[in-house]
């Protein structure tokens, strides 16, 4: 049983056994995970994403604080699809930064060839992106 203690504030989610709470919320983690295989190669299965969101949810359990007024299942469906999200995290060989690098330069270059109508060198694509 997960047992946290929050101070003044009793934490009901706390009281009830992990099967209870996975009962609870199948539906959303299902959900969450129908959302995000709709954008993901064949080789990503549906179970691996439940059971990320359902490792999630346990972790979401735990961490949850009533005394901040939120409510569980808000906090709940940001850890589940927080915890599917680092588990395709882990395939990616590539850093985050890199790969927002590389999207903010695939956005330029697709706006600036709309925009010109033609191959855009890289002088241009620095000079729209404020870089040397």
């Amino acid at each position: 049983m997960i047992n946290t203690s929050y101070g003044n504030v009793k934490n009901p989610v706390s009281e009830q056994s992990p099967e209870q709470l996975l009962d609870q919320h199948i539906s959303t983690i299902r959900y969450h995970a129908n959302q995000l295989i709709r954008r993901l190669p064949n080789a990503i299965e549906m179970d691996d994403l439940i059971n990320a969101g359902a490792i999630g949810l346990l972790d979401a359990a735990q961490r949850f604080d009533p005394s901040l007024g939120h409510q569980f299942t808000t906090f709940a469906n940001l850890r589940i699809r927080g915890a599917m999200m680092d588990y395709l995290r882990s395939f990616d060989w590539m850093p985050k930064t890199l790969r927002d690098t590389s999207k903010t330069l695939q956005q330029a270059l697709a706006t600036l060839e709309k925009q010109h109508g033609r191959t855009i060198e890289e002088r241009e694509v620095a000079a729209f992106l404020g870089i040397t």
